[in-house]
């Protein structure tokens, strides 16, 4: 019984030997690698621009966008959504995005996709050209652009839309059809990109009555649908019977106002008349995702130029699109003028002044 007892004994010793010598390699497997010496490259320590380098020598073209938004507000960052989608489809291309609310995270934003290879990374308004300035530099194989803006260098421009073509044809709506002769303009900040399109709304309606009265209000958000009710209310109680508004999510407030109150109201970026069929008499729908292609296209062949771009109406970027349900409302003599000052704009024989013009000014 003894040696039976011994013979056990030795067993299981050999076997606590072996578990401890298993325990002690697998634990040695999952140690984290020693940071590398000071003057050496690990993938932790390269610089970002070879990552970016690397990352777009895998062959995929990779294109980026950085959001105000959400993409769900039914108008600007919804439509570049659909541009990048447009992107996937045609080019075969990866594509992401983020939402990014302050400098920080603009900046950040840009870096971050650019350090991951992406070709071109597009910060979807006027507001993310610093931003661009600021990081672009550090990657010269990758291609920034903002939609709106001023600024450029070598991989760095804007592509300026010039949604003000409609809004210009707005005004000439809103002056003809006006009972009270007021509107109501609601914007989310008092930038270019923003308040070019608020200022030709008004040079449309004078342009037919120089006493036509616009009431402009800038509620300093792009997502504040209450701010947007509340600034609309306040319009429609001073007399206005026409609304506009361009501020992205702030403009579902205004809508919203509009058809409580029972006014007509103009819709921005995509066709918003199925918000309020019986109020949203127009849009003013910018094809961004149009925009957007052919930015993507420019760049996969190497053709990208860091100099500014405007497109507008004459591109077929930009459209006045009525809502059918209230388009025989309007009267034909109104359907005639705009038919007239499109045609005009299409073929250049008249400009609406836009945002170049504006940055100017301010």
């Amino acid at each position: 019984m003894f040696f039976g007892h011994r013979k056990v004994f030795t067993l299981l010793l050999v076997l606590l030997i072996t578990g401890a010598l298993l325990i002690g390699g697998l634990s040695g497997c999952g140690k984290k690698s020693e940071p590398a010496a000071e003057g050496t490259k690990s993938e932790e320590t390269k610089s970002d621009s070879a990552q970016s380098q690397e990352g777009q020598a895998k062959g995929t073209f990779k294109v980026a966008a950085l959001l105000p938004g959400p993409i769900t507000d039914q108008g600007w960052n919804a439509s570049a959504y659909e541009g990048l989608k447009l992107i996937e489809k045609e080019l075969g291309a990866e594509i992401s995005y983020m939402e990014t609310k302050t400098p920080g995270d603009m900046v950040e934003g840009f870096r971050d996709y650019a350090s991951k290879g992406y070709n071109l990374v597009i910060g979807h308004g006027f507001q993310y050209q610093d931003a661009a300035e600021e990081v672009a530099p550090q990657f010269p194989d990758t291609v920034f652009v903002t939609i709106g803006g001023s600024k450029t260098q070598k991989n760095q421009a804007p592509v300026i839309v010039k949604s003000e073509d409609a809004s210009y044809i707005f005004g000439i709506i809103a002056a003809k059809m006006s009972k009270t002769g007021k509107a109501g303009l609601v914007g989310g900040f008092d930038i270019p990109a923003i308040s070019k399109t608020l200022i030709q709304f008004e040079a449309g309606a004078k342009s037919v009555n120089p006493d036509f009265k616009c009431m402009v209000t800038y509620v300093g958000s792009w997502e504040d649908v209450t701010a947007g009710y509340e600034a609309a209310i306040a319009q429609i109680d001073q007399g206005a019977d026409f609304l506009f508004c361009n501020g992205n999510a702030v403009g579902l407030g205004v809508i919203q106002a509009a058809q409580e109150r029972g006014v007509y109201v103009f819709g921005m970026t995509t066709d918003q008349s199925n918000l309020a069929p019986d109020n949203v008499l127009a849009s003013d729908v910018v094809y961004n995702d149009k925009a957007y292609l052919e930015i993507a296209k420019r760049v996969k062949e190497g053709k990208f130029e860091g100099k500014i771009q405007e497109v507008g109406m004459k591109d077929g970027v930009v459209e006045v699109v009525w809502n059918p349900k209230l388009k025989d409302k309007v009267p034909k003599e109104v359907l005639d003028a705009v038919s007239d000052i499109e045609q005009k704009i299409k073929s250049g024989e008249f400009r609406v002044p836009g945002e170049l013009e504006v940055n100017v000014k301010q």
